[in-house]
Formats: structure tokens, C-alpha cells, sequence
């Protein structure tokens, strides 16, 4: 777990990183084309919201102990850094629908997350030769 400060209001959030071999659905479907979420997935999601609930009850602890006093729990953002996206349609969809009902905790792939960096990276540059959307991320210039 990573504690993170935004530097202009003081809240906190919650980054954890698992590994982009992280698998994100079981092998096998529920019912035809719907894949639950991994042990590892669900597991994730359920260590960040339980990082979270402590550190909201124990804010006033930890800022004595730690004397670090400008630290605010308004509302903790919780992210979870795991696993590849998913390919095939089916397995895209299950994915989609565990994460955005995940409400507390944003979850993100590392490709996408080199994708974006990408996308803000040319976004940002002087010479902007393709619109942001256009982007693709070819397989092998994946690190992982």
C-alpha cells in the first residue's frame, strides 16, 4: 500500500500495486459468456477497502504518531493497479462490469496505465501529430 497526499488540499489516497501477470477472471464461466472475478482480483479489492477503513478510524493516531498533522481523510480515493486487460469481447464485458461496480475503488490495468501515460505524454508534447484517441499501444511496447 502507498499513501499518497494531494498537494493542494491535503486528502489522501490509496494506491496498491499487484503484478500485471495479476489474473483478473476465472477460467471458467458462470453462465455462458459471464466470467466472475479471480480470488486475486476480488481479494485486492477487498485489502484496499479494509487499508481504507483503517486508515479513516486511525487518522488521529496516525497523525500523532507519525507527527505529520496536514494530512486530511475528506474522502479517501482508493486505486488499484493490477493485471493486463482482458482480451476477447466476453471476458472485456465481465471485467467492465466488476470494475465499474467496484464504486470505492478504481481499478486499472497496467496497460492501460501506460496508455494513458502515453496519451499525456503526446497530449503534452509540442508536436501533436495524432489526436490522443488515435493511440495504440502495440503489445510489445508493453514492459511486462
Amino acid at each position: 500500500m502507498t499513501l499518497v497526499k494531494n498537494k493542494m488540499t491535503n486528502n489522501t489516497a490509496i494506491v496498491e500495486i499487484k503484478k500485471p501477470q495479476t489474473k483478473l477472471l476465472r477460467k471458467t464461466p458462470i453462465q455462458r459468456g459471464v466470467f466472475s472475478p479471480s480470488t486475486e482480483l476480488s481479494g485486492a479489492i477487498s485489502q484496499v477497502l479494509e487499508q481504507k477503513y483503517r486508515f479513516e478510524r486511525d487518522i488521529a493516531r496516525i497523525k500523532e504518531d507519525s507527527r505529520i498533522y496536514d494530512i486530511e481523510t475528506y474522502s479517501v480515493h482508493c486505486c488499484l493497479i493490477i493485471g493486463k486487460t482482458p482480451s476477447g469481447v466476453e471476458h472485456q464485458k465481465s471485467f467492465e462490469l466488476v470494475r465499474r461496480n467496484s464504486k470505492d475503488v478504481d481499478v486499472v490495468t497496467f496497460d492501460e496505465l501506460l496508455g494513458k501515460l502515453k496519451e499525456l505524454s503526446q497530449f503534452l508534447s509540442p508536436d501533436q501529430a495524432k489526436p490522443a484517441t488515435q493511440i495504440q499501444v502495440p503489445e510489445s511496447d508493453l514492459p511486462f
